[in-house]
């Protein structure tokens, strides 16, 4: 083989193979997105059960994964959202008697605390319960073997993604 045909192959493979990366990598986007999309939406029509919105129950959540107390201004950065947004989200959840809140002092009302109560908690864990239940029956329909495979290549697609952060 001449070294121009040689060459023209090496090109050929390639394209193939950048070609067959690029189809992976579209088909594992679209994968990824379907999931987002698919959790989501249950967690939307589970929430209206409930008379609450996605964003609010994340705040209920951070709430809970954090001691059950936190500045507004905290979960305001961990929501992404503006703070007058998140005190937005905190009146309707107070309003609901899913949290409280607290003040730092009489002085500067500024210095606000927010608290989850017990009912919030209670919701929190409700959610939970039924997430859990979901769960069982959408692994119920794949076997044993591949609810492992499937745990093992999302644990190492989401370690490799971090790692890349």
């Amino acid at each position: 083989m001449t070294t121009k045909s040689h060459s023209s192959l090496s090109k050929t493979k390639s394209h193939a193979a950048l070609s067959q990366e690029q189809n992976l990598v579209d088909q594992l986007d679209g994968a990824l997105r379907r999931l987002m999309w698919v959790e989501r939406s249950w967690l939307k029509q589970t929430l209206d059960e409930f008379d609450l919105d996605v964003v609010p129950f994340m705040l209920l959540m951070y709430l809970r994964k954090h001691n059950e107390t936190c500045p507004i201004g905290e979960l305001a950065h961990a929501l992404g959202q503006p703070n007058a947004t998140t005190t937005g989200h905190v009146d309707r959840l107070e309003q609901k008697g899913l949290v409280k809140r607290e003040f730092g002092n009489q002085q500067d009302r500024r210095q606000v605390r927010v608290h989850v109560t017990t009912q919030g908690t209670a919701l929190v864990r409700r959610v939970q319960q039924l997430r859990q239940e979901h769960l069982k029956r959408v692994l119920s329909h794949i076997d044993a073997r591949e609810q492992r495979a499937l745990l093992q290549r999302l644990e190492n697609y989401l370690n490799a993604f971090e790692a890349v952060k």
